[in-house]
């Protein structure tokens, strides 16, 4: 018989005799007894091997099936589907293989319906226990409402390491959530804007090409602004003739000072 640790076993034994001699007991008596003790300690470490070999095979299988969701993830990473394929993965036996050759068939994530993306927190039933198991664990994490926005984040914590769900989702929700994507306005909220600067429908009339001018609309919006604040000349003036000299600040200042000298 195989000892996991013959220096333990063999203090066990030395330990088993001492208190077989302290009875007091001698001859055939003695051996029976010491005998008996020996066969406890067998059974014990025998006993013992057998949880640590389980132990060790529910940590492999789980191993196995955190770097299979993993691997179906990674197939839909560089291509925006890793969350699709994530769902899957947790639902089905899929591998590597079979995730790379579905994820050309997907849209991106950000175009799925929501229940593609949706992650059931309750794990498929295949596999052993075990795998089963460690499903859960991931499915739990990546299913999270907490999770929603902080995917690759809830990736690393449910593929990466041994934490359990409490901890997992703990430590997730320090982690800052995924900016909202940038949303550029619309012309009609780019003219809302702009009357708010005092533009008037006409500032809006401009087109290029059939399209609003936004640009030209701008200028003319900050214009009117500029006049309101007496920050330009309002008065219309005629095109200066070749070589003659523009009207200089004080000049201006000067019109400024007698509109408003009342």
């Amino acid at each position: 018989m195989t000892m996991t640790n013959n220096a333990t076993h063999e203090r066990r034994r030395l330990a088993a005799i001492t208190r077989v001699d302290a009875k007091g007991i001698t001859g055939q008596a003695r051996y029976a007894a010491i005998r008996q003790a020996e066969e406890e300690i067998e059974r014990e470490e025998l006993t013992a091997a057998a949880a640590r070999q389980k132990e060790q095979s529910a940590a492999e299988q789980a191993k196995a099936e955190r770097q299979r969701v993993a691997s179906c993830i990674e197939a839909g990473r560089a291509t925006g589907r890793a969350r699709q394929l994530a769902r899957i993965a947790l639902s089905s036996p899929l591998d590597a293989a079979g995730a790379k050759a579905l994820v050309a068939s997907l849209p991106p994530d950000a175009a799925a319906q929501a229940e593609a993306l949706r992650i059931p927190t309750a794990a498929a039933t295949f596999g052993t226990a075990e795998a089963q198991a460690e499903r859960t664990r991931m499915a739990q994490i990546l299913g999270a409402e907490v999770a929603a926005d902080r995917f690759a984040a809830a990736a690393a914590f449910a593929l990466e390491t041994p934490l359990g769900v409490a901890d997992a989702l703990a430590a997730l929700a320090l982690v800052p959530a995924a900016a909202a994507a940038s949303r550029i306005p619309t012309i009609a909220e780019r003219a809302a804007e702009m009357a708010e600067f005092g533009g008037s429908d006409a500032a809006f009339t401009s087109r290029i090409d059939g399209k609003p001018d936004v640009d030209a609309m701008w200028k003319k919006a900050v214009h009117e602004a500029n006049i309101s604040i007496g920050a330009v000349d309002p008065t219309p003036r005629p095109a200066a003739g070749p070589g003659a000299p523009s009207p200089t600040g004080a000049e201006h200042l000067a019109r400024q000072h007698s509109r408003h000298n009342f």
